[in-house]
């Protein structure tokens, strides 16, 4: 993926991707060989030091296949073959098996920042796709083109055709047309590296507590990647136990002996959780797509999946 200096943008561009995050790598892939100038504009272009643990279907499994990108994570992707809910305190549990269901596997589990690589990486190896690293202000958009509009100034660059995938485009998107629906969970994702006194395999399970769901999925490094959701108050008190007894007595209370007894705990990263979503999705010769269209609580892994 080639980089490219402001001052060779003057020439119009066949397509704009805003945001270099999953979504628009796998947009960019998807188009490199039918789009002929192809840019994504991103503020920083590093690997994201991001700790959570992605759940991808099979279908968006399949899709990276066609990408070309499954080959880069097949040293850390694990397989979820089963998944068990429960409600904690409730009796009875609901279990998908994936060879009752005629299928080799209900679902993948990748690191965030092992896929974030995948894709830059397959991007490198294929055809040149531009890079500009720049934070956009505004995107301007009517029936024949679309402009992109720099902060720190510098010319505007004019593409046939825009897609945000990243960012607030509410903030980006400054038309009328636009409707943006918002609301506040009041809660956050705490991300915990937990291992247990038996290995969790294939297995990924659902949990649903008094103060929000826990997803506990098999990470690559063998341990258990959670997804452990509180009040923000409780969540940030969390965020500063990183280590220690509490942490694993508490995770211990919320998910029981499935797997014996929890061996030891680290909070990794805490995540604020919202709803947003905008309508349109389009606009003249823009699109919005991914967390540029929408954001969503985690609890059914349809985020990236989406």
């Amino acid at each position: 993926m080639s980089e490219l200096g402001r001052t060779d943008m003057a020439d119009m561009a066949d397509m704009i991707i805003i945001g270099g995050g999953p979504v628009g790598c796998c947009l960019a892939l998807a188009l490199r060989d039918v789009v002929e100038n192809l840019t994504i504009i991103e503020p920083r272009a590093e690997v994201r030091d991001d700790k959570r643990t992605l759940a991808l279907s099979e279908s968006s499994r399949r899709y990276l296949e066609r990408l070309g990108v499954w080959r880069h994570l097949a040293a850390c992707a694990r397989p979820v073959r089963r998944i068990r809910v429960s409600s904690k305190g409730a009796f009875g549990v609901i279990r998908i098996d994936s060879e009752e269901e005629g299928l080799a596997g209900l679902g993948w589990t990748v690191p965030f920042a092992a896929l974030y690589r995948a894709l830059r990486d397959e991007l490198e190896d294929g055809r040149a796709v531009r890079r500009l690293e720049a934070t956009v202000g505004e995107v301007r958009a009517d029936d024949c083109s679309a402009r992109v509009v720099l902060e720190g100034g510098g010319p505007d660059i004019k593409a046939r055709m825009a897609a945000v995938t990243a960012g607030d485009a509410g903030a980006l998107v400054r038309d009328a047309r636009f409707e943006t629906t918002r609301a506040e969970y009041g809660q956050s994702a705490v991300i915990v590296s937990m291992r247990t006194e038996r290995e969790i395999g294939d297995e990924a399970y659902e949990r649903f507590t008094e103060h929000g769901p826990m997803a506990v999925l098999p990470a690559a490094d063998g341990a258990c990647a959670v997804v452990w959701v509180h009040d923000t108050a409780s969540a940030n008190e969390w965020r500063e136990c990183v280590l220690g007894e509490r942490l694993v007595e508490a995770l211990q209370d919320d998910f029981g002996r499935r797997l014996g007894r929890v061996l030891s705990a680290e909070v990794r990263a805490v995540y604020p959780l919202s709803m947003s979503y905008w309508s349109p999705r389009t606009y003249g010769r823009a699109v919005l797509l991914g967390a540029g269209a929408y954001t969503a609580h985690p609890v059914a892994a349809q985020g990236f999946n989406l």
